[in-house]
């Protein structure tokens, strides 16, 4: 009876912890979508106010990612989890440079800024996907 209760408690417990990694991963992906779906914004819309609310959105994308780690990332690897968070500090800061470059009304050099944060994108996903 003990060896049943102690099986169904690890298997419930496996199940939870799959679920939570499942969750995670999801939150992840969305934050990634949002970023993509914002590049989009910045390299076709040339309106101050779209162009501000798409770094905006990339912000606080970034920052939820920050929360979460990629599924391989072992938390326990500092070596991994720092170069994940960043390479997510050098988007958050060209996204602060771009904001910087549109709110001066310099939106014709987003384009260096655009390039940076896609080689930053590509840089990542080959060390994390």
């Amino acid at each position: 009876m003990k060896k049943q209760k102690k099986f169904i408690l690890i298997s419930m417990l496996a199940l939870f912890l799959s679920a939570s990694q499942i969750s995670m991963a999801a939150e992840l992906d969305k934050n990634m979508q949002t970023l993509a779906k914002n590049m989009s914004i910045l390299k076709s819309s040339s309106d101050k106010t779209s162009l501000l609310n798409a770094l905006a959105m990339m912000d606080k994308a970034v920052d939820d990612s920050m929360e979460v780690l990629p599924w391989n990332i072992d938390s326990d690897d500092k070596v991994a989890v720092k170069n994940y968070k960043n390479d997510l500090k050098k988007l958050k800061d060209e996204i602060n440079v771009a904001k910087e470059k549109i709110e001066s009304g310099n939106i014709e050099s987003l384009r260096d800024s655009l390039e940076k944060m896609n080689n930053i994108k590509l840089d990542s996903h080959r060390k994390f996907r």
